[in-house]
């Protein structure tokens, strides 16, 4: 898509979050499983109907308007946002932390999944374009196709019932974060290129 931008003028850095803000907690995880995110790329009407009839519980931190028209079933906990600090304690106890998404022309769901697994989360997300730049799917985090409500039972319930492979995952998502997707890093990479295009002075960093 041209935007009038000339292509000499841009460049990508690897998006990342603070593994040090958000990491894992030392108490109990209490919440089998945690969405959280407002914007409107959250597709909660695909998770919510794959939730209803089965004995998985919910905990959905959104506003409301992003639930108009959905059937709320009674295994759903549906609450309003929530203050920063809540937010990261609500992700020190999720076992598992659900991003639903719709496939979009911008990345939509990053920041909470990726925060998510910076926390140590085994973290299940939409496998559209965008995520599958922060994720590989099976290793340090599920996927299930754009609106497969069949697919999201089955894998919530697998994972539900599988300690071991939630521990596992969430193991992975965090090194994840630690390794690449972090703010450090994404912040050194934008460092070296004003470096080396001549807009700030000093040398490049090196990891």
């Amino acid at each position: 898509m041209d935007i009038g931008i000339p292509s000499e003028k841009l460049f990508s850095a690897t998006f990342g979050v603070s593994h040090r803000f958000y990491s894992p907690g030392q108490g109990v995880r209490d919440i089998p499983l945690l969405a959280v995110g407002q914007d409107r790329g959250r597709d909660y009407r695909t998770l919510i109907d794959a939730i209803g009839g089965t004995e998985l519980t919910l905990d959905l931190v959104s506003r409301p308007e992003n639930l108009q028209g959905i059937d709320i079933p009674a295994n759903v906990r549906a609450h309003p946002p929530v203050p920063l600090a809540q937010y990261r304690s609500l992700l020190k106890r999720a076992q598992i932390v659900a991003v639903p998404t719709h496939d979009l022309a911008y990345p939509t769901g990053q920041s909470v999944a990726l925060e998510a697994a910076a926390s140590g989360c085994a973290v299940v997300v939409t496998g559209t374009r965008a995520m599958r730049e922060y994720f590989r799917d099976g290793i340090d985090a599920e996927f299930v196709e754009v609106g497969d409500v069949e697919g999201w039972r089955s894998t919530l319930q697998a994972l539900r019932e599988d300690p071991t492979r939630r521990d596992r995952l969430g193991s992975a998502a965090r090194h994840n974060v630690v390794n690449k997707h972090n703010a450090d890093h994404m912040w050194a990479e934008i460092a070296d290129v004003l470096r080396d295009r001549g807009i700030v002075k000093g040398s490049r960093q090196t990891s």
